[in-house]
């Protein structure tokens, strides 16, 4: 039993390898090509996500501006952790090859 998902398993890996190594660009019906589509959508994405974690340290140095007193507010903390978040995927996202 093993054997044959073994065997069901290595033809897959190899029918995938094998589509990777001709080096024919994937496309759509209409021509278009999907890696291209793909690039363009992630890079609408990140400008999105850029503009947002500049908002959101523009409101942070504000907050931190107008705080008298050495305590940061939790929604401060909040949006320090949303620039995280939005920072990682964004850098995710640049480094995807297509």
């Amino acid at each position: 039993m093993w054997r044959r998902s073994f065997t069901l398993a290595l033809a897959a890996w190899s029918a995938a390898a094998h589509a990777q190594r001709s080096g024919r660009p994937k496309r759509y019906p209409d021509g278009r090509s999907v890696d291209l589509e793909l690039a363009k959508r992630d890079h609408q994405k990140s400008l999105r996500q850029v503009a947002r974690i500049g908002e959101l340290a523009a409101s942070v140095a504000d907050d931190m501006e107008r705080d008298t007193e050495h305590v940061v507010s939790l929604k401060t903390l909040a949006k320090l952790e949303e620039i995280e978040e939005l920072a990682r995927s964004a850098r995710q996202r640049l480094k995807r090859t297509y």
